[in-house]
């Protein structure tokens, strides 16, 4: 796929997104009824960018290409690094103008509001929602993080929920670590940041089940921060040899019964797409090739299973000595596994592996 020069020329494998989103139970549907694959990318300051006056095409265009639909942009935030991007800095006018780009180079917006206490966050966030009126591709979570010290409140500090943007609250924290937590109230939608640990990779699983719980859609939208060799950012994954296919099975797991999720990087953190020859674009590139390419949408209508079931269509493989864990979408007739660890994917009895990549840890099967 060639990286076009025009937003009317962006066609191939991914469509431009176009038209608003609704939420059917645990899903995203397009104003036509299809299923809707959230594909983010973490790109935090493009919106501080635009405002400065930058021009951030090829940025719109390389993801495009990659196969992202989704940028996660940050509002104002508390930074030393972005002492222009506060509240009373925002450019009302400039956000609609963007929203209006992004849509010409079918790309939707999920934009986070809320970052830092400010007693004008009722205020802001009705300005963007009448700006939102306007356009398709804008989803909201109210605040990033919002557990963390010295953030708004999601509910106290925002008007009342209108309904007129698909938004979520932003709550996550411990109601994956503790099996008996409380679950938080949902809008549209959830966020979820799962742990960042060894096992980060068949941790995606999280989302599932509190998707499962809530019956909402859930996003796993910043997972392990995906940075270059010898930089070290604590939960960060810069391992050549291993983040590639790490990140590709969270991924992959996402797809298996959730919406989407989004892709955290380094580079994005700073509202920028990753560079040529660095690990962050290698993993672009295998998002692109054996998630997006090879996932459909229609995968996360499939029934949970997992190695161990009498019913997976796949051998299990998690003893206490390799304690690599397999999940499947299933469906009557068809299924798609992934093995979370570098073991070969093989059939049960009844099925049969009809395709196999990532060094055989994916398999679509039928029976």
């Amino acid at each position: 796929m060639l990286l076009l020069d025009r937003p009317s020329s962006v066609t191939g494998w991914f469509p431009p997104e176009r038209g608003r989103l609704s939420v059917d139970g645990v899903t995203f549907r397009r104003e036509d009824g299809s299923l809707h694959q959230w594909r983010g990318i973490s790109c935090f300051l493009l919106f501080l960018r635009y405002m400065r006056g930058e021009d951030i095409t090829p940025d719109l265009r390389w993801m495009r290409a990659f196969g992202f639909n989704m940028p996660r942009v940050m509002g104002p935030l508390p930074w030393a690094e972005t002492p222009d991007y506060r509240i009373e800095h925002f450019d009302f006018v400039k956000f609609d103008a963007f929203l209006s780009l992004l849509e010409s180079y079918g790309l939707r917006c999920n934009f986070s509001v809320a970052h830092y206490p400010h007693q004008n966050w009722k205020k802001f966030d009705a300005v963007i929602d009448d700006i939102a009126r306007g356009h398709w591709c804008l989803v909201k979570e109210r605040v990033n993080e919002p557990a963390t010290k010295d953030k708004p409140d999601p509910v106290r500090d925002f008007p009342a929920y209108n309904g007129k943007v698909p938004t979520s609250y932003g709550w996550y924290e411990s109601l994956y670590e503790e099996p008996n937590a409380i679950i938080p109230p949902v809008l549209d939608f959830g966020t979820i940041h799962t742990p960042r640990d060894s096992a980060w990779a068949r941790k995606a699983r999280h989302a599932q089940e509190v998707q499962s719980k809530t019956g909402k859609p859930w996003i796993s939208d910043e997972p392990a921060k995906v940075v270059e060799p010898g930089f070290h950012y604590p939960g960060g994954k810069n391992d050549p040899h291993k983040t590639p296919n790490e990140l590709v099975w969270h991924a992959a797991v996402c797809e298996l019964w959730t919406p989407g999720f989004t892709y955290h990087c380094e580079a994005g953190k700073w509202g920028h797409v990753p560079s040529p020859g660095t690990l962050q674009v290698t993993c672009a590139e295998r998002l692109r090739d054996d998630v997006f390419l090879k996932i459909d949408a229609h995968w996360q209508t499939g029934a949970y299973n997992r190695g161990g079931n009498s019913d997976s269509p796949v051998k299990n493989v998690f003893t206490e000595q390799n304690q690599i864990w397999i999940y499947t979408s299933l469906h009557e007739h068809e299924a798609l596994s992934v093995c979370c660890g570098n073991e070969t994917l093989v059939a049960q009895k009844g099925w049969r592996i009809v395709d196999s990549w990532a060094n055989g840890t994916i398999a679509r099967l039928e029976r």
